[in-house]
């Protein structure tokens, strides 16, 4: 997803409360795409070009969204 169609889907995520699960998702893929011994070198790409994208995604939800974003705690 890029320009306009991302910032869609943050709208719609955000207007619906799903936004701090969309953010929980990307942290988690994020730590998923860390480096792995012994990986070819295009699962090496993948990997780095999926850090990359969600890294970027998370800092621009930070940067337009910032404290909206919390954490839930205990359900609410």
């Amino acid at each position: 997803m890029l320009g306009e169609t991302f910032e869609t889907f943050l709208i719609a995520a955000s207007s619906t409360g799903l936004l701090q699960q969309v953010t929980a998702r990307l942290i988690k893929l994020n730590q998923l795409s860390k480096q792995v011994n012994g990986e070819s070198s295009k699962a090496s790409t993948t990997r780095a070009v999926i850090f990359d994208s969600s890294f970027l995604a998370l800092c621009h939800i930070m940067q337009n969204y910032g404290s909206q974003v919390k954490k839930k705690r205990n359900g609410n």
